[in-house]
């Protein structure tokens, strides 16, 4: 019973990680679009 408990503590927390993880890289992929769009304008006023 023990034992079941912490395996599945575990795999919440593996999977808040992962969720987590995901989130990261969605908000830097966010990020960087936004700053290439940047980097687009400034050339283009150029």
């Amino acid at each position: 019973m023990h034992y079941k408990t912490t395996s599945n503590y575990d795999r919440n927390v593996c999977a808040t990680r992962e969720r987590k993880k995901k989130k990261f890289e969605k908000e830097t992929q966010k990020e960087r679009r936004c700053n290439e769009d940047l980097t687009k304008r400034l050339v283009s006023r150029v």
